[in-house]
């Protein structure tokens, strides 16, 4: 099986010059900040504090997942209800896989937001007695998470009375957590999310896992993906793709003051890992204070695109706006299906060239155009290179921007795994609400 890889050609200087590229001097300077940032990541990890790079390696939860399947074989709609880490992976993974998997059809469902006329659509239409609803929340207490639980749960009690509790199934901490006492009351089946695993890095724990068993994922070949990047980011930064990721990124950031990183596929099966990918980038680097208290207020921004969709939209502002980005393409060498065009009509001569191309070939010319203008516009780009869509792949992407994100926190001298930020927000809403405390 082949490995992803990384083409940052376009963001050095010798391709869009010195202005907006980056200089073999100030690369220089970015490897050997990313060496010492990779050095650390590892005595990290053995120290044992940063259990997500070991989850590729860890099987043993794989067949108690199976059997919870097999078991359960009146499920026509799955259901995670979660937000942010426990959600945006698994929504990834779905759209990815959806259209390909062989088992039996059931229909992934995800709450991530509190909408009131979302979550009354699904209940009006989708029959509870075949709706398995997975509760992921680490304490049991996020707003969002707690708040439809609430509702599943009343409107599981209202409709099939006692027997609601198989319809429920939660991932939370086994140490603390409002959803463990609910499951030790309760009689509710749970499922252990790793403490010491932060949301954002959890898609290759139970909590990514669990709905891609119900999504007919080959999650052995998920984590063989994952485990074979683990084994290539030990390697030095020629062929350390993670590395190379976080060094090129710091680089753009630091010296060419490009503060926005766009992710942009170039297959549709990729859309929501740029999604994924926000919440990873921003949630970890955007830091107001490095690790001495001394305030920096830095990170980058990370924005999403499609192509060629976005190629009639942002395309325009990203070659003629300013230059204060960098473009991520994610592009796929080999698709699973292909069409051809195999006629065209005679009395129109202007679309005889169309004529025998597949569309893959056009996806390829339209990635290929892009690129060119980019680089003729001087503006900075790079490429994630999948062989193609598999679990296998899907992966190794996952496990590229996971390790790149603690190299970069390395590289900016901040903790990677908290998030101050967000927790003033939730205060606020609990004092709006009454909470107890706020």
């Amino acid at each position: 099986m082949s490995d992803i890889t990384y083409n940052f050609d376009n963001m050095l200087a010798e391709r869009i010059g010195p202005g907006y590229g980056i200089t073999a001097e100030e690369l220089e300077q970015a490897i050997e900040r990313s060496e010492a940032g990779h050095a650390a990541v590892q005595a990290r990890r053995a120290a044992g504090k940063l259990h997500f790079m070991d989850l590729p390696q860890e099987r043993e939860v794989l067949a108690r997942l199976s059997e919870i399947r097999e078991s359960r074989p009146w499920v026509k709609h799955f259901v995670v209800v979660g937000i942010g880490g426990s959600a945006l992976g698994s929504i990834a993974l779905d759209h990815t896989f959806s259209s390909t998997t062989t088992s039996p059809q059931v229909q992934f469902h995800c709450f991530d937001n509190v909408d009131p006329e979302e979550l009354h659509a699904f209940f009006q239409t989708v029959d509870l007695r075949e709706t398995l609803f997975n509760i992921v929340s680490k304490s049991g207490s996020t707003l969002e998470t707690a708040a439809t639980f609430l509702l599943v749960r009343q409107e599981l009690k209202k409709k099939l009375g006692t027997d609601y509790k198989k319809h429920l199934i939660f991932t939370t901490s086994n140490t603390v957590g409002l959803l463990r006492e609910v499951s030790a009351a309760e009689g509710i089946e749970m499922l252990v999310h790793p403490d010491d695993v932060g949301g954002r890095f959890t898609v290759l724990s139970v909590v990514g896992l669990f709905p891609a068993v119900w999504m007919g994922i080959d999650v052995e070949k998920l984590l063989d993906g994952a485990a074979r990047m683990d084994e290539r980011c030990q390697e030095p930064f020629a062929s350390n793709p993670g590395q190379q990721f976080a060094a090129l990124q710091y680089a753009s950031y630091v010296f060419k003051k490009q503060n926005v990183v766009t992710m942009m596929p170039y297959a549709f099966r990729l859309k929501k890992w740029p999604e994924w990918f926000k919440q990873l980038w921003a949630e970890s680097l955007g830091k107001q204070y490095d690790r001495q208290g001394k305030e920096i207020r830095v990170g980058q921004t990370p924005t999403q695109a499609l192509g060629s969709t976005d190629q009639h939209s942002q395309i325009q502002l990203f070659n003629c706006g300013s230059r204060d980005r960098n473009i991520v393409f994610l592009q796929v060498e080999q698709f699973d299906h292909d069409l051809i065009i195999s006629e065209t009509p005679d009395q129109v001569d202007e679309l005889a060239y169309l004529q025998d191309k597949s569309f893959s070939q056009i996806m390829t010319a339209e990635y290929e155009g892009t690129r060119g203008a980019l680089v003729e516009n001087q503006v900075a780009n790079s490429t994630l290179v999948l062989p193609d869509i598999s679990a296998y792949t899907i992966g190794q992407l996952i496990y590229l921007l996971e390790y790149a994100t603690a190299v970069s926190g390395e590289l900016y001298n901040i903790d990677a795994f908290n998030q101050p930020g967000v927790e003033r927000g939730k205060e606020i809403a609990y004092k709006l609400l009454g909470r107890a405390g706020y």
